[in-house]
């Protein structure tokens, strides 16, 4: 700061030389530390010095990174060649660089600043940087050569001239060093996204995602989910040639070819998060002042009124899998047909312990010095706690009438069937197995309205609506509204990254559709657009035979005699083998009811109709007037003051059998919620339609039946 500088040091400089910038004066600083006589005292076997360990050595360089060794990162990898440093692979310590690494570095350098992109041998061994280095060598043509042989460089020699390594030669040195040994056992992130997968698969979308900087992707940063397929597809190729990592072109993952063993004293990613907390509180040793270990305890049980409250506000039971797992052991199936109702919510309990399953709840649990029952009898007594209620036993109980939906058996289906295709929706990762062959799970969601809302709220609903998406693992994600290159462009990355592919359509309009399918379990072999609506043909690859088309589609009253809408339902017959799944935003022409006025949806049947025996509700919006202005609401009745509710979307198939439906809510339940709670539970003011099909069994009874006979009056 001007206060403890140096007067002289601020003054210019007599010559008019430019001060050195402070990323300049902390590499010059570190250089000095890693030549002093300690360093080789603090070097690991590889020459690496933590930089924590050379800010306690040195003041100056804590005084001019503030004692942040994120700042040394930062101007290490902004550094010019004269400075010669060399990070590890976590950026966590520094060493200086050998002659052969400033060899590399230096032609990189010259080769790059090169309008040709090639040197000539002879040019780079006459640079001023590489003087000082080639000095000491008897044959320094031999050693630069020697040194950019090396499978880090990324330049190579080709006869007399210095040229670029093939991009494809980068790409795969860059994958195989993220999936070393070495590397998994330190960088938590991949470790636990390889173990998530039985073969230890990671979809490629993710990875060059996640690390784009290290595998130098070429695609923009903000180019949205295709520029990652992009690179995606780029590395792919490259690993074509690699003997450490196998990628599947099909599916668009890598893997490793020697499965990854967990060592001993790593963690995998699924530990119990308790038992780390506790390791490292044992670690750190007691603490030396018993006024500040009680304000730590305090904090927790802070932390633990506040997570319990996150937790068990009704959007995030019903968007998270621990907490369903929870009720469906402690309550059971709902005794009616529907959701588990308000009633039947009433005799749910558990301790705090019961909720150790959640991470952060554990760690925090772990932390505390005070009974964790004493602190929630506390909390409850003080109405701290919003949505639970302490009994006298000590168990947490629900406080508010609360609807939790739920999945319902279709007639037909098989109960084993139906129990493994839930288990795949729902289970948490670690603990997922394989959808069952010859089966498919869809999500339909309406999700325009909320995309285009930019406010600050807006993007709080859209982070909601990601919640919703992602609670349940489908083969499907069709989203009426979406525009992967336009407003939705984030969530078509977040389901990207997922290991989904995608297709979309935009209309004249500007309105857009989307279909993602898993590319771990589905092949697109043709698409079809007219307008907005789009229509994909899969493959499955557990059943090369089994194909399905899938459509998309939002109609309105002007399309409904398109001839190109009905092209949608027809298509080549050996494609999907007459079996068809639409999923429709039907607001336009009046709401699910009116799905017969639709050429094509006719002759389908609903999922919901069929297995619930309606159609899902949703509340419906208020209007916001001409210029569209005011907070989103719901619309209420004037005279009762209810909540105005609609039935817009519907999950419409032919040629295979349903299996299971994702309940909606009662329609008392959803007309006397408070606004507050409608906006929280249905952030676009839709019911997410989640199901799945038997694409194998016998459909006879399926065709033999009526189809879904209309109400005789059509909102219009």
């Amino acid at each position: 700061s001007p206060r403890t500088r140096d007067p002289a040091a601020a003054a210019p400089s007599p010559s008019g030389a430019k001060s050195p910038s402070r990323n300049e004066r902390v590499l010059q600083l570190v250089c000095e530390a890693l030549h002093g006589q300690d360093a080789a005292k603090w070097a690991d076997g590889e020459g690496y010095v933590p930089m924590s360990r050379l800010l306690r050595a040195k003041s100056e360089l804590q005084r001019e990174t503030f004692g942040s060794t994120k700042i040394i990162t930062q101007a290490v990898e902004a550094q010019q060649v004269s400075h010669s440093l060399r990070l590890d692979r976590n950026r966590r310590r520094v060493r200086l660089q050998t002659p052969e690494e400033q060899v590399r570095t230096e032609a990189a350098a010259e080769v790059q600043r090169a309008s040709h992109g090639t040197i000539h041998v002879k040019a780079l061994l006459s640079s001023k940087r590489l003087r000082e280095v080639l000095a000491p060598q008897d044959d320094p043509t031999a050693f630069v050569r020697e040194a950019l042989e090396h499978e880090e460089s990324d330049v190579v020699v080709r006869g007399s001239w210095v040229t670029r390594r093939p991009r494809s030669a980068q790409l795969r040195r860059a994958a195989e060093d993220l999936f070393s040994s070495a590397h998994l056992a330190d960088d938590s992130r991949l470790r636990a996204k390889v173990m998530e997968s039985p073969s230890g698969e990671v979809p490629l979308t993710w990875l060059c995602s996640r690390y784009a900087d290290r595998l130098g992707c070429t695609a923009p940063a903000d180019g949205g989910a295709r520029a990652t397929e992009v690179s995606a597809t780029e590395l792919c190729e490259a690993l074509k040639a690699s003997e450490a990592l196998e990628a599947d072109a099909r599916r668009f993952t890598v893997r490793r070819r020697v499965p990854y063993r967990v060592e001993q004293g790593a963690s995998g990613g699924g530990g119990n998060p308790s038992a780390d907390s506790a390791g490292a509180q044992a670690a750190s040793g007691p603490a030396k002042d018993p006024e500040q270990q009680g304000t730590g305890a305090s904090r927790a049980a802070v932390q633990l009124r506040q997570l319990l409250d996150f937790y068990f506000e009704p959007f995030t039971i019903q968007n998270n899998r621990y907490l369903l797992d929870l009720i469906m052991k402690r309550v059971g199936p709902p005794e009616e047909a529907g959701p588990w109702v308000a009633e039947s919510l009433s005799a749910f309990s558990c301790t705090v312990e019961d909720l150790t399953g959640l991470g952060r709840i554990a760690s925090v649990v772990s932390k505390m010095k005070t009974s964790v029952a004493d602190v929630c009898a506390t909390a409850a007594e003080s109405g701290a706690l919003k949505h639970l209620a302490v009994g006298q036993d000590g168990r947490l109980r629900l406080r508010g009438p609360v609807e939790v939906r739920n999945f319902m058996k279709a007639s037909g289906a098989q109960p084993e069937v139906f129990a493994a295709v839930v288990q795949a929706l729902t289970a948490a990762r670690e603990q997922r197995s394989p959808a069952p062959r010859g089966t498919v799970s869809v999500v339909s969601y309406a999700v325009g309205g909320v995309l285009a809302d930019d406010s600050q709220q807006g993007q709080q609903r859209q982070a909601r609506v990601k919640r919703q998406l992602l609670v349940h693992r489908s083969d499907l994600v069709c989203l009426q509204g979406l525009d992967p290159e336009g407003y939705g462009c984030g969530l078509a990355e977040t389901l990207s990254q997922e290991g989904y592919g995608f297709e979309f359509a935009r209309g004249h309009s500007g309105e857009a559709n989307a279909i993602f399918w898993d590319r771990s379990r589905w092949e697109k072999s043709g698409s079809c657009k007219r307008d907005a609506a789009v229509a994909v043909d899969l493959r499955s690859f557990d059943r090369p035979s089994t194909a399905i088309r899938v459509i998309c589609l939002r109609p309105e009253l002007s399309s409904l005699n398109n001839r190109g809408l009905r092209d949608l339902f027809r298509g080549p017959p050996a494609s999907h083998h007459g079996r068809v799944l639409a999923c429709a935003d039907l607001w336009p022409i009046g709401g699910a009811e009116a799905a017969t006025v639709v050429e094509g949806l006719a002759d389908m049947h609903s999922a919901a109709q069929e297995v619930l025996g309606e159609e899902l509700t949703a509340p419906t919006e208020a209007a916001r007037g001409p210029s569209g202005g005011g907070p989103p609401r719901p619309a209420q009745s004037a005279a009762s003051g209810l909540n105005k509710l609609r039935r817009p979307d519907a999950v419409l198939y032919r040629g295979m059998a349903p299996i299971t439906v994702l309940s909606g809510h009662t329609e008392g339940y959803l007309a006397t919620m408070a606004p507050e709670d409608v906006l929280q539970q249905f952030p676009a003011f839709r019911t997410p339609t989640v199901a799945a099909f038997d694409l194998t069994s016998s459909h006879q009874a399926a065709e033999a039946a009526e189809p879904t006979t209309p109400s005789q009056n059509i909102r219009l």
